[in-house]
């Protein structure tokens, strides 16, 4: 009897050890996974970070703030749903990042205001994608913008394991767009999609806008796509250079909308009752 409960008491303080460290190290992934995120967009708010990390619980990124992780911005906003403040990788946070990934480029720049509404929507819409796959993948990265890419994607996931890997390309659209942004935008895709740099591209468009800002599109796809360039006066002039983009493969091409005022989190699976079969 003696010996087993040895073994008990062994296997208990194995549990409470290793409990304690995976714990720990779970606890020190979501603080790099939230400062790795932020430096990638550049900011951030709570609500993502909290979603990110969390789920639907709140309050890890007001506990990174407490701790000197991140700095909280005032914003100017009359948008009575965007957030009031969002929140910037503070020195400590750099120096932790830097230390855990050294060969990371660390982003210490200004944020444009005109540009924090259209960003915080591609955050909203990257988390939309990233949040489904994530435990699928044992690596992941995000880039702003990607300049290895021939589309510039408003960001830009890439999943792997060993045996697969996913590429996604993001682009948010929230003003109507001009024939030669839409044809540029498919003609690099195009190549990117040829090259296998990218994998799927989701165009995401505010729902009030959705079928007009869809349209501009589809009335290109199956046509020639021309590529613009600007001239010797510096405006943009179509070029002989075209293909024809089809979808042949619709998965590759998407085109969702996003709720204005957006739903950060996405929304839960349905569960799905269980019925009790007599026979």
């Amino acid at each position: 009897m003696s010996d087993k409960n040895d073994k008990k008491e062994i296997l208990k303080k194995a549990r409470e050890t290793f409990g304690r460290q995976s714990r720990a190290a779970q606890h020190e992934y979501k603080i790099l996974l939230s400062l790795y995120w932020t430096n990638a967009f550049h900011f951030s708010t709570p609500g993502i970070i909290d979603c990110l990390t969390q789920n639907r619980k709140r309050g890890f990124a007001k506990s990174l703030t407490n701790k000197g992780f991140f700095v909280e911005r005032d914003i100017q906003s009359f948008l009575p749903y965007f957030p009031k403040k969002i929140l910037v990788l503070s020195k400590q946070g750099r120096e932790f990042l830097s230390f855990k990934i050294p060969d990371l480029d660390v982003w210490e720049g200004k944020i444009p205001e005109s540009r924090i509404f259209h960003d915080y929507l591609v955050q909203i819409a990257t988390l939309h994608k990233l949040k489904p796959i994530l435990r699928d993948y044992q690596t992941f990265s995000i880039a702003k913008e990607p300049q290895f890419t021939n589309k510039i994607y408003d960001s830009y996931i890439h999943c792997k394991t060993k045996d697969k890997e996913k590429r996604i390309g993001i682009e948010v659209d929230l003003t109507r767009k001009k024939v030669r942004e839409i044809h540029n935008a498919l003609y690099n895709i195009y190549f990117d999609l040829q090259n296998n740099l990218i994998d799927e591209v989701y165009f995401i468009f505010p729902k009030q806008h959705y079928e007009l800002f869809r349209n501009q599109y589809e009335k290109v796809i199956g046509e020639k796509v021309f590529l613009y360039k600007k001239n010797q006066h510096n405006r943009y002039k179509k070029t002989p250079k075209n293909i024809v983009f089809t979808l042949d493969d619709e998965t590759k091409l998407h085109f969702e909308a996003i709720d204005i005022p957006p739903q950060i989190c996405p929304k839960p699976k349905p569960k799905i009752p269980k019925i009790k079969v007599e026979f």
